[in-house]
């Protein structure tokens, strides 16, 4: 009964924020502007390097072959599964 619960409230959360993001209330940052925002985190710059390195797009990321790069290992996204609907920017 708790999963059908958890469920049901995670659909509202995300309609609430689907709403927001239509109506502009919520901004929709890059990994690069995260990082110049906050310019001591190790995670928001192996973001950003990767983000850049790949020509700005986030689907590449996961589907990097660059094995011999010292961050290959640290970049994000690797566990994701490459869907169309994820990567519209």
């Amino acid at each position: 009964m708790s999963d059908s619960i958890d469920r049901s409230a995670a659909a509202a959360g995300l309609a609430r924020y689907a709403s927001q993001r239509k109506a502009g209330l919520v901004q929709i940052r890059t990994p690069t502007q995260k990082a110049a925002e906050n310019p001591t985190s190790m995670r928001c710059a192996i973001n950003a390097k990767c983000y850049d390195c790949v020509c700005f797009q986030k689907r590449e990321i996961t589907l990097c072959t660059m094995y011999d790069c010292p961050l290959w290992n640290f970049r994000p996204y690797q566990n994701a599964k490459v869907k169309e609907e994820d990567f519209d920017e």
